[in-house]
């Protein structure tokens, strides 16, 4: 059961992060066209002349860019001309047949599919470039008896790079003065069509995704486009029309269907945040803590109880550090199952760069299961059974860091054993912990389905998600009350020890009591001042290398000498104002995109 409570928590997460915090928002396009500027001329032949400015920003390193124009339902792309543009410069480019990558200043022109593809040859990397591309799309109107069309699709669902802003201009061939002209475009919702005079429209649309078609819909009297040969002899105009309104009315349906189901959406989101209060609320009742206050208020100067440093220093820190694991080794030398030495005694202890752990008595049943453990790991799989020096520990580590990890884990789940025999941990409360995770799980989908909708309100079901969870969590891995009051007296005793210990003399440390050891453990310090003072000179002459004070007190001396380095390294691997867009059409002639390579 843990097992699957596991892997849902961390399937939760990573779909969180990676909703929450998608690609695009952590990393920076490659290309991405920031602007894209489009002037559109009809002409009374029905032709459509087209001047575009697009500007890219290039994130990486690219050849050039390229401009794919899709001419479906016209008669074909014409006087094609590529420039690039430079404040107020135009430098213009020439067309070649053929082109290689690292060129610049050329372009070649390929047709295939109905489809002109324009590559524009100009190396670039982490900077930003304006290109002016222009053509003529051939017999793009179409006349009817009772109107002119232009139906033209200006960007396809093939642009393949998102456009920050878009500005398409439409200019008319005459004048609009009897309000004849009707206009329409299809594409993201957020997209307006505005009226600048009587000839000219504009559309404009911010940050088009990639893959995203956006197109223009004009009507225009017959006699605007009355040179065109692009002729259909029926009567069109009121079709056009109602087919438009049907656009517009299924946007509007959906809007409704949307304000509606977002309102359901809130109304729901709001019962569930009670339903999670209430059970937030029952929960921290149930797992009150039922312990003597009057106990926590004590300064606890002595090791609180008879446990090993692992545990000690696990209950407090929750995980396993690099101190704990010293601690261990300390403990263990001061019980007599092992030594410490230099590889080469002559060698000054602070320079050597290898020390050796020597393995004196067997483990026995005195041991817990972890220190039995932990030895059977150090010579065992790590030594020679009876020797492992620090260069093998950090070989091992580094050339089998699979098993190391495996067996440091293992070692883990060794130290949560002896906590959970000792009475430490509360196992009554994983039923009300899986239906907090649960409930975080409904959280997360109502979250989600609400923020589709675009919604605020999901801000809620996020919170509700992220609460449940992680006091869902905290309920799997809960102290006892023995454990809590264990817990308070282990932090009591380390404050203990880090205040009182700076003043430390010599005099005052007894080999035979392991206090030390412990406060190595819950990563105090205690001796480092003592140990800075009388230096590595004092050390020895207080000490002799067979005492496991000596060791703590080269360990502690600083952080940089070769010791506490050896140590340190060797187990490194165990710590870590018009109308809008509407979405129908699709219709319309042309398409494509662009891009870079």
């Amino acid at each position: 059961m843990k097992k699957y409570i596991n892997g849902i928590i961390v399937l939760l997460i990573a779909v969180f992060f990676s909703i929450s915090f998608p690609k695009h928002a952590s990393a920076e396009e490659d290309l991405l066209i920031t602007e894209w500027k489009v002037a559109a001329y009809l002409q009374t032949n029905g032709d459509l002349i087209i001047s575009e400015d697009i500007t890219f920003e290039f994130n990486e390193k690219f050849n050039g860019v390229y401009r794919d124009i899709v001419f479906d339902e016209t008669s074909g792309i014409s006087d094609i001309d590529v420039a690039l543009v430079v404040s107020e410069d135009i430098i213009g480019f020439s067309h070649v047949e053929k082109a290689k990558n690292g060129e610049q200043g050329v372009y070649t022109v390929n047709e295939k599919n109905n489809k002109i593809a324009i590559k524009i040859f100009s190396p670039s990397k982490d900077e930003t470039k304006t290109f002016r591309i222009s053509y003529t799309v051939k017999n793009t109107a179409v006349k009817y008896n009772d109107t002119g069309e232009l139906y033209y699709k200006f960007i396809g669902k093939e642009n393949e790079t998102p456009i920050n802003n878009l500005i398409i201009d439409i200019y008319l061939p005459y004048e609009d003065r009897g309000n004849d002209v009707k206009v329409f475009a299809h594409g993201p919702l957020n997209g307006r069509i505005e009226k600048i005079n009587n000839r000219q429209y504009r559309l404009k649309v911010k940050n088009v995704p990639e893959k995203t078609f956006v197109e223009g819909r004009v009507l225009v009297p017959v006699e605007y486009i009355a040179d065109s040969p692009n002729i259909l002899n029926i009567d069109k105009y009121q079709d056009i029309i109602d087919e438009e309104a049907a656009f517009q009315a299924k946007i509007e349906l959906n809007r409704l269907k949307r304000e509606s189901a977002k309102k359901s959406l809130n109304n729901i989101t709001i019962i569930f945040s009670g339903i999670c209060l209430l059970a937030l609320a029952v929960t921290l009742n149930k797992c009150r803590r039922n312990v003597n206050k009057d106990l926590l208020r004590i300064e606890y100067k002595d090791i609180p109880e008879d446990c090993t440093p692992a545990v000690a220093g696990y209950i407090a820190n929750m995980h396993v550090t690099n101190n704990m694991i010293f601690a261990t080794i300390l403990d263990l030398f001061r019980k007599g199952y092992l030594r410490i030495y230099s590889e080469d005694e002559t060698d000054d202890l602070l320079e050597s760069s290898n020390f050796i752990i020597e393995k004196t008595a067997d483990p026995d049943m005195t041991l817990t299961g972890h220190e039995r453990y932990f030895m059977n790991w150090l010579f065992d799989y790590m030594g020679n059974t009876t020797t492992v020096s620090t260069s093998d520990i950090k070989d091992y580590a580094k050339h089998k860091s699979a098993k190391f990890f495996e067996k440091q884990n293992k070692w883990t789940e060794e130290i949560k054993k002896e906590a959970d025999r000792l009475g430490y941990y509360d196992h009554s409360k994983t039923k009300l912990g899986a239906m907090m995770i649960l409930l975080s799980i409904v959280g997360f989908v109502l979250g989600i389905i609400t923020a589709v909708y675009g919604s605020l309100y999901a801000l809620f079901d996020f919170a509700a998600f992220t609460v449940t969870l992680v006091y869902g969590i905290t309920l799997f891995i809960r102290l006892s009350d023995k454990g809590y009051m264990q817990y308070k007296k282990w932090i009591s005793f380390k404050k203990y020890m880090t205040k009182i210990y700076p003043d430390l003399t010599l005099d005052a440390i007894d080999i035979t009591n392991p206090t030390l050891i412990y406060a190595l453990s819950l990563n105090a310090g205690v001796c480092k001042s003592l140990a800075k003072r009388i230096g590595l000179v004092g050390v020895r002459e207080a000490y002799d290398s067979d005492n496991w004070v000596f060791w703590y007190m080269l360990f502690s001396i600083d952080s940089e000498n070769s010791f506490n380095k050896s140590i340190r390294s060797s187990f490194a691997a165990s710590s870590s104002s018009g109308r809008g867009f509407s979405g129908g059409g699709g219709g319309g002639a042309g398409g494509g995109g662009a891009g870079g390579f």
